[in-house]
């Protein structure tokens, strides 16, 4: 008797369940049900238990660098580095005071707009200009790039 993919799912993630409950480590039960998840497929598509355990182990060889192995996975550490960078550097509190005249509610989103326009330059500056009032993102941008040029000075870039 042949099962359905969806009911070979069902039975996986009930298994992965159980596996959690028991106390294994999560990395370990989901590797081991896709593992068994790959095999019975494999033999219930008519390959014999030794080829299904090869293609099985096959498929952990290669998917985890296939999977992570992809360019635009670096935006996420440089973005954080340069969160950290301006934080550090108290670029975020300057842009932040920049923006924010007697009380305007829309400082945190326009001092947003303002790393982006120091950091992305024309896209932002037409992102601003986009979304907002164009004397207020003319503003912004004069700004930005008045804080940009103090800072270049200040590192030496």
């Amino acid at each position: 008797m042949q099962m359905s993919p969806v009911l070979v799912a069902i039975i996986g993630l009930l298994l992965l369940l159980i596996f959690l409950f028991a106390g294994m480590h999560i990395g370990i039960a989901m590797a081991l049900v896709g593992f068994l998840g790959i095999m019975y497929m494999r033999i219930a598509g008519g390959f014999e238990a030794g080829k299904a355990f090869m293609m099985a182990l096959g498929a952990f060889t290669n998917g985890p660098f296939a999977s992570t192995n992809k360019d635009s996975l670096v935006v996420i550490p440089m973005f954080t580095l340069m969160g950290v960078t301006c934080a550090r550097a108290g670029i975020s509190q300057d842009l932040y005071a920049a923006v924010k005249n007697g009380g305007d509610i829309y400082a945190p989103s326009d001092a947003f707009a303002a790393q982006l326009a120091t950091a992305y330059d024309n896209v932002a500056a037409a992102w601003i200009a986009e979304q907002a009032d164009p004397a207020v993102a003319q503003r912004i941008y004069d700004q930005a790039k008045e804080l940009v040029g103090k800072y270049n000075a200040q590192f030496n870039w």
